[in-house]
């Protein structure tokens, strides 16, 4: 009789603990978060017009060494409030495309994605990033002002992402241009080549940007 009170007492305590291997800050308390891009405007050597309208709204994009695609998740500061990127948990942009699925290789080293540094509108073109009249409405370099030492190509180490997807760890740009400097002027996408990518009018398969939050 009294083995078997012990036994329960015992069984007792440890329910009333808990499962002592998970806290706070365990990785197992961590869901991924997924937003797509609010702001998008494809910039071009050969499109002037700002309102142009195969330069925003599409489902497709072609970008090439004279097409660029700027790419901004808008109030990120907010939407990231409980976002976990450190050495481990990392912030990723991901782009898709037909072609990726069986060149995927070949496309992750002609692909860079890179922090703008000056701020733009939707009305950006290859040579304004916005259409005021003043000596700031151009970008100081034609294409778009970017930093080109922080430029990234893909991550083809990430886990069970798409096959018509390319992954590119922003976590360094997250860090130092949003966090640090409260600097939110997006990411530009240029291309070695040409390639043909999905936009925002696809609901799926948009830019976006994936990082782990608690």
């Amino acid at each position: 009789m009294m083995n078997v009170v012990l036994v329960f007492l015992m069984s007792s305590v440890l329910f009333s603990c808990g499962d002592m291997s998970l806290d706070e800050g365990s990785s197992d308390n961590l869901y991924e978060q997924r937003q797509y891009a609010t702001g998008i405007k494809l910039i071009s050597t050969n499109i002037t017009n700002p309102r142009a309208e195969n330069t925003m709204n599409q489902s497709l994009y072609t970008l090439s060494s004279t097409s660029r695609l700027l790419v901004r998740l808008e109030g990120i500061d907010k939407r990231t409030g409980n976002a976990v990127v450190d050495q481990e948990k990392r912030m990723f942009m991901a782009i898709s495309s037909s072609d990726f699925e069986e060149n995927k290789e070949t496309y992750s080293s002609k692909i860079e994605v890179c922090p703008i540094s000056k701020n733009w509108m939707m009305l950006a073109t290859w040579n304004q990033a916005h259409p005021f009249p003043d000596s700031n409405g151009k970008w100081k370099k034609k294409g778009g002002d970017y930093a080109e030492e922080d430029c990234v190509t893909a991550d083809l180490s990430y886990p069970d992402g798409r096959e018509d997807s390319l992954y590119f760890d922003v976590s360094d740009w997250y860090v130092y241009y949003v966090q640090s400097h409260k600097k939110n002027y997006g990411l530009v996408i240029k291309v070695d080549g040409e390639v043909e990518i999905f936009g925002e009018e696809d609901t799926l398969r948009a830019p976006r940007f994936i990082w782990q939050a608690r």
